[in-house]
């Protein structure tokens, strides 16, 4: 009979003791988990919100794995949905594990006792425990988890100064964080129990802050803004980016490329202790003007107005903008004179100088005068460099066309240079085979460029930089190619001749090519002359 009780006793002092401790407690619920992923899940419903999100929805449900507590969560526009989204659920995460969910644990709601409801879940095996009515610690888990969303949501709201139909992106958010964040009894992530490592932290941003993404090119010209403000609300489940919300379109994108101000939050400015200094940082991007003015707090009375803060623990710095930079002005007068002034200041020179499209359009505006010499030059160069020879079309041969591009170069302070006008072939007309073969140039890697100035740098050495004037005429032509005759340059009694090009002109596909191997061939030589073997990859081997 003393035997007997024995385990009785046993079991009881476990239990005793396992009460009396925090930390036996974490490890009663360590043994009360799944030891797999999956075996058990855990769900609850949540809703109406008070607002509809922006898409509509007014209900959230989750589901959360008992082994790992890594949670998912969908969104509801109707309370009958939740077997639909259990479905997505249960086909997302069995394909992921390749293993069937065993049992799940919910409430007694209606939700998740209809008839198809418990169809489907003895159709695919899986057990279904339900809690006690009005018994939610039946089904802690979810009931935490869900609890805890809404408060993390509802500071992430309240801290960016949305309105409430961004509930449902801030729930997203926190559910996305909270599966990355360390959680009992294991002290480690959900995401590393799920996914087997750890997670990346670095690209996570406040939510509701300021973020400015870049225009992409077909939604910009030449002189719009390369990016646009917008609200950061969250991350897309399938895709590298974040969800941005534009406020004037009123629509929700996904960009990659994005420069994020954590400290300001629209209206919001962030203050920092006072035993921080603060340095004023001027505004130069379009909302220079909004960001300059004091903005206030919704927090305590003692928080003061101030612009745009960064936090520099340096006391006593003095922060002046370099001179060099000066300041940006507008004018068209090109008559005032900024010398008399003791300012530094740059000059954006808006002339009011057409660039023409055609040589016949140049030749009738005021600038036809400059616009004539630059052509001369550019047929000068030709001429020198016996671009091409006049002959008769063979037969069964097309001429490629050409045309004059006209442009105004301007100096670092806005004035006008010179006039610049190029023969330029239109090489869109080019049949491979027969006008060129191969159109492959090798180009610089900025990673390069960037690695031999700081070695330039490092051995103080000193960098030459040169411009080569024409540089695609210095190649040599190999195909034989017939190109019409500049415009305006047709000399009387040679209408009828075609060019027929003995080096490479702009426009042509295998241009590039033709001067790279020019220089090669001249640098390879060059080398050789200062004593240098040329070794190819093949002889390195060896």
């Amino acid at each position: 009979m003393l035997i007997s009780t024995i385990p009785i006793v046993l079991l009881f002092f476990v239990k005793l003791v396992f009460s009396q401790s925090r930390v036996t407690n974490h490890l009663l619920a360590l043994l009360m988990c799944s030891q797999k992923k999956y075996h058990c899940d855990h769900s609850d419903f949540c809703g109406p919100m008070s607002v509809g999100s922006l898409g509509g929805a007014r209900y959230f449900v989750t589901f959360t794995d008992d082994y790992s507590r890594f949670s998912y969560v969908y969104f509801l526009k109707h309370k009958s949905e939740v077997f639909k989204k259990f479905k997505e659920f249960h086909a997302e995460v069995t394909n992921f594990i390749n293993k069937r969910i065993k049992t799940l644990r919910t409430d007694n709601g209606g939700e998740y006792t209809s008839f198809v409801f418990e169809e489907y879940l003895k159709k695919n095996k899986i057990r279904h425990e339900v809690s006690i009515p009005h018994t939610p610690q039946q089904n802690g888990i979810s009931e935490r988890l869900n609890h805890t969303l809404q408060e993390m949501a509802m500071s992430q709201i309240l801290h960016a100064g949305l309105l409430k139909c961004f509930w449902a992106d801030s729930v997203a958010t926190a559910c996305y964080v909270h599966n990355r964040l360390p959680v009992c009894p294991w002290n480690v992530s959900p995401f590393e129990k799920w996914y087997a490592r750890k997670p990346n932290l670095r690209y996570l941003r406040v939510f509701g802050c300021v973020a400015y993404a870049l225009k992409p090119d077909n939604e910009r010209t030449k002189m719009d803004a390369r990016s646009v403000k917008l609200r950061f609300i969250g991350y897309p489940l399938r895709a590298k980016g974040y969800r941005l919300y534009e406020e004037k379109k009123h629509r929700v994108i996904v960009r990659r490329d994005v420069i994020f101000n954590e400290t300001v939050f629209d209206t919001k400015y962030v203050t920092y202790p006072s035993d921080v200094v603060l340095v004023s940082t001027p505004a130069t991007d379009d909302n220079a003007a909004e960001q300059s003015k004091p903005q206030s707090h919704d927090g305590d009375d003692g928080a003061q107005s101030l612009p745009v803060l960064q936090p520099v623990r340096r006391s006593q710095q003095q922060v002046r903008q370099p001179d060099r930079l000066g300041e940006w002005i507008e004018y068209i007068d090109t008559d005032v004179d900024f010398a008399q002034t003791n300012e530094s200041k740059h000059h954006l020179y808006f002339c009011n100088v057409v660039e023409p499209k055609t040589i016949d359009e140049a030749m009738k505006m005021p600038e036809a005068e400059m616009w004539k010499q630059a052509a001369d030059e550019e047929m000068l160069a030709h001429n020198t460099m016996n671009t091409w020879k006049l002959v008769s079309l063979p037969d069964g041969r097309k001429t490629v066309g050409c045309k004059w591009v006209f442009r105004v170069k301007n100096k670092s302070d806005g004035t006008i240079e010179r006039f610049k006008a190029r023969l330029v072939a239109k090489g869109f007309i080019q049949q491979p085979g027969t006008d060129f073969n191969e159109t492959f140039a090798p180009v610089v890697r900025l990673n390069n460029l960037r690695s031999l100035l700081a070695y330039a740098i490092q051995n103080k050495l000193l960098i030459h930089q040169m411009d080569i004037v024409t540089a695609f005429l210095h190649g040599h032509l190999q195909e034989e190619v017939y190109m019409e005759q500049p415009p305006e340059y047709v000399k009387e009694g040679q209408k009828s001749l075609v060019c027929l090009l003995q080096r490479s002109l702009y426009g042509f596909k295998q241009s590039p090519k033709c001067w790279n191997d020019t220089f090669c061939e001249s640098f390879c030589e060059y080398m050789k002359e200062l004593g240098y073997v040329l070794m190819t990859l093949q002889d390195v081997s060896q």
